[in-house]
Parts: structure tokens; C-alpha cells; sequence
């Protein structure tokens, strides 16, 4: 009797039709834990969290997964007990981690440890208590973004409060993330960069400190691209108030304002670096040593010198703000501006660039992002703005909302613009396109209060207080017509 062997080409076509479907696997039922659920599962499979709490310390277990919350992290926390990381991640297959609050792990990246292709997104991380990277510790081609990562702390004579980041086999993404609070008591109080290639990219970095070197970031041995970040106030026992490097990093569209160092270099401090500056701001930053915007030089005899190139960029009180070693090279080009930058409120952190801003339209086009460091799209004009704001007419918020709570509605327009802001309970999908003016996204119906006149320089404020009484957690929609022309949407997330 003759076999019958199928033809490969039916295999290809036909297999597929018998392969495992994808599951989705729900907590807390059927599976009563993350963890349960992730056991149960198989590559491509989703776990699902229901809001709640979940005192657990979860291990993907190899598993190329998605590990995600339906009610997003203010209501769904994962809660490691200090007794190790709250989430450890190692796949040969892609992973994320989406919407949660992971808190009080303490062991090598004390809240997320990563290897892999990974995507870490949404989430907040916070409380986090480690050696290396407190918040995150990564390595491989990761993806961190629109994280808040807060008030984690590094312990011993380590790095990295938030993220630490080392090797060369992968290139990580850190982008549109919210770094604030964090502490290292050694290096890098926000980030610490070892050996590698990060793309680090439209982040906040505010508020963070570094008892040695690098309130912001710390970045040694690697060839990092840091374009469009805010680096505020960031401190740091000796060197490198925003940002100390031992590289060959570039670092275009970023703003660094009000970072301090106890010794040197209150913006950047380079150390035996080759870096090329383009399209910064560096503003009242300060060093009990020298150099308070930029240092540059080399730490002992025999390392290299820094060789060092500016252009295009704001520098309080230019070249005498620089300090240059002996040996060293500052190559100061063209389109340098001492003028001030004209935020909407540099004293409360508030960093957007007003309409008066020196800034506008007096970049270089320099492999440009696409948008700036709030999602608004570069370049508005001919030529991009300096730093990390590019001016548009835009709707922001500053507090946290809560009920009983105060916050602000602020909006930066052309001075004499006239406002409409507008609210409401639903999104309008898809936006309706009004011509000349832009997408209008608030659903019907939809609520209007009129702020008047933008007055100069370009920033209005609208105080509110919610009701005690207000219900939480909700997103109400919110936008402005400035002017002819419509705002960004803006969603306040009452919680």
C-alpha cells in the first residue's frame, strides 16, 4: 500500500488553521491571582486584572505575554510586600506589562525587572526600594513609556533610583515618561546608563537626586541619544546637576532649568566626552564649583580630554557659564542665544515656551522628533523651537485633581487670543474635523465657559475647586478654542 505524503506547500498553507488560539485568562476569576493566571498561560496569551489590590510577587515564567489591568493602574495595584521585585520579566518573545501600580518590591529592580523584548506602558511605579534601578531594572531592547515612576529609592553604594540600564545587546526606548522624586544614594538619581545605546526620549525628569554623580541622568561608557526631555531641579551631591556623562551621547530639544550640584557642572558634566549639543536650553542652573551650566574636562591624567560641540541652543549667560579644562575643546556655533526663554512659569515648573519665547522658530532641523514632550507635533512652523516644547495654542492642567481639590486650567496662546473652554463626559470618535481649525473631540453634550483675552505673555489661568462630592476615578474630556483655532484635547483624570 503506497504512503501518502503531503506536499509542503500544503503544510504552509493548512497548519496555521490547526495552531493554538490565543486565550484571555481573567483575574481574579476564573484564576484567583496574577500569578495563577500567568501559570496557565502560553505564549501570546493575555492575562486580564480586574481593579484591586494583589499582594503578589509575579514571574512571567519565560512566557511571551501581555499582563494587563481593565481599570488602569489608579485602581489595580501589584504589591511585592519588600520581600522582592514585584514583577520579573525574562522572554525570548515579546512581553508588556500595561496598567498598573506596582509598589514596595525591594531586590535588583525593585519594582520591574526586564529582560527581552518588553514593553512597559502606563503604569505607575512608585515606593520601590533597591541596589540597582529601584523602579526598573532592564536590559535587551525594552520599551519604558508613559510611565509615572516615583518616589522609588536606591540603597547602598548603586545606581540608577529609577532606572538602571546596562549592556549592549539591545537598544532600550525610554520615552514620554514621568521620572519625579526618585533618589540614588551612590549615581544617576533618575537614570543610570551603562555601556549601551537608550533612546531616551520626551521624558519629565524633575525632582530627582543623586548623592555622588547625575541628578537626572547618569550615563557612562555609552552612546545614548537623550532628545526632548525636561530636566528640572534635579540635585546632586558632586557632579552633574541634570546630567553627568562619560560617553558619546547626543542630546538635541532638551531643557534643563534649576538643576544644582555641590561641586561642578550645575546642567551637563562631561567627562571625557564627545558630545554634540543641539536645539538646548540650559537656564539658571548652578554649581558650588564651576561651571554652572556646562563642565567639561577629563577626571584623572591619563583619560581623554572632552571635546564638546553648542549650537543652536539658550545658555545663561554663555561662554562664562562654561567651564572648560585645560586640554578640553568647547566648540561654541552658530545660533546661540543668552536671552531669557520666556517660560509660562519657571518658579512653579511650568516650562512651556510663550509666545515672546526667543525660542520659537530658532532651532536647527536635526533629525527632528515628531512631537515634543507633551505629544504636540513638530515642527509648528518653518523651523523647530528650541527645547522641549514646541509653542502651540495648548490646554493643560496643573494639580492633581481630586474631589475637594484645587487645580488650574491653564492655556498658552497668542496674547489677545480669545478662549472658550469646553468640557464633557464623553469623547466624540471619531473627531469631527471643523476646516482652518482643527479636530474637535468632546462629545455631545459638551459644556462651554468663556476665559476672555489671553493676556501677555501669552498664558490664562482658570482656577477651579471639584466638589467634595465629585465622583472618582473619572476622565472628563476637556479642550479650548484659542482664538480660531482648537486645543489639544486634555483629559483630567479625577482620582
Amino acid at each position: 500500500m503506497k504512503t501518502s505524503i503531503l506536499p509542503p506547500l500544503f503544510l504552509a498553507v493548512f497548519f496555521p488553521l490547526f495552531a493554538r488560539a490565543q486565550k484571555v485568562l481573567t483575574v481574579p476569576s476564573p484564576y484567583p491571582t496574577i500569578q495563577a493566571a500567568i501559570d496557565a498561560a502560553a505564549d501570546s496569551d493575555t492575562v486580564l486584572v480586574s481593579p484591586g489590590h494583589y499582594l503578589e510577587n509575579i514571574d512571567y515564567k519565560g512566557k511571551g505575554i501581555t499582563v494587563k489591568s481593565t481599570g488602569g493602574p489608579w485602581r489595580t495595584t501589584i504589591e511585592g510586600k519588600q520581600i522582592g521585585r514585584v514583577v520579573h520579566i525574562r522572554v525570548n518573545s515579546p512581553a508588556t506589562l500595561e496598567g498598573f501600580t506596582i509598589t514596595n518590591g525591594k531586590t535588583a529592580g525593585g519594582g520591574i525587572q526586564a529582560r527581552g523584548t518588553v514593553t512597559i506602558r502606563d503604569n505607575i511605579i512608585t515606593n520601590n526600594n533597591d541596589v540597582e534601578g529601584a523602579a526598573i531594572h532592564v536590559d535587551d531592547a525594552v520599551l519604558i513609556e508613559r510611565n509615572t515612576i516615583s518616589s522609588n529609592t536606591c540603597t547602598g553604594n548603586w545606581r540608577g533610583g529609577a532606572i538602571y540600564y546596562s549592556g549592549s545587546t539591545g537598544y532600550p526606548i525610554i520615552r514620554e515618561n514621568l521620572i519625579i522624586n526618585n533618589i540614588s544614594l551612590s549615581d544617576g538619581g533618575a537614570i543610570y546608563s551603562l555601556g549601551g545605546s537608550a533612546n531616551i526620549l520626551n521624558n519629565v525628569i524633575s525632582g530627582n537626586t543623586a548623592l555622588q554623580d547625575g541628578g537626572g541622568l547618569m550615563a557612562k561608557y555609552s552612546s545614548d541619544t537623550v532628545v526632548g526631555n525636561i530636566f528640572f531641579k534635579n540635585t546632586v551631591g558632586r557632579n552633574g546637576g541634570a546630567i553627568h556623562t562619560e560617553s558619546i551621547p547626543e542630546f538635541v530639544n532638551n531643557t534643563l532649568v534649576d538643576n544644582s550640584a555641590g561641586l561642578n557642572g550645575g546642567g551637563f558634566y562631561m567627562n571625557s566626552s564627545t558630545a554634540s549639543l543641539i536645539n538646548n536650553i540650559l537656564w539658571n542652573n548652578q554649581a558650588k564649583g564651576s561651571g554652572p551650566e556646562i563642565w567639561l574636562g577629563k577626571s584623572c591624567p591619563t583619560c581623554p580630554p572632552s571635546t564638546v560641540s553648542v549650537a543652536c541652543s539658550v545658555v545663561k549667560n554663555g561662554k562664562s557659564s562654561i567651564h572648560v579644562e585645560a586640554g578640553s575643546t568647547l566648540n561654541w556655533g552658530a545660533g546661540m542665544i543668552t536671552a531669557d526663554p520666556r517660560f509660562a512659569d519657571r518658579t512653579a515648573g511650568d516650562l512651556h515656551l510663550t509666545f515672546a519665547s526667543p525660542c520659537l522658530e530658532t532651532g536647527v532641523n536635526h533629525n527632528p522628533p515628531s512631537t515634543d514632550f507633551e505629544g504636540d507635533p513638530r515642527i509648528a512652523a518653518s523651523s523647530i523651537d528650541i527645547g522641549a516644547d514646541e509653542f502651540h495654542p495648548h490646554l493643560y492642567e496643573v494639580g492633581v485633581p481630586t474631589p475637594g481639590g484645587a487645580l488650574r486650567i491653564k492655556v498658552i496662546g497668542q496674547p489677545n487670543a480669545l478662549v472658550f473652554w469646553g468640557f464633557s463626559h464623553t469623547l466624540r470618535t471619531p473627531p469631527l474635523v471643523i476646516p482652518g481649525a482643527g479636530p474637535f473631540h468632546l462629545g455631545d453634550p459638551f459644556h462651554v465657559i468663556p476665559l476672555g483675552l489671553v493676556p501677555p505673555p501669552g498664558v490664562t489661568v482658570l482656577p477651579l475647586t471639584l466638589p467634595s462630592t465629585f465622583p472618582r476615578p473619572l476622565a472628563v474630556p476637556t479642550q479650548a478654542l484659542i482664538g480660531l483655532e482648537l486645543s489639544n484635547l486634555s483629559v483630567v483624570n479625577v482620582r
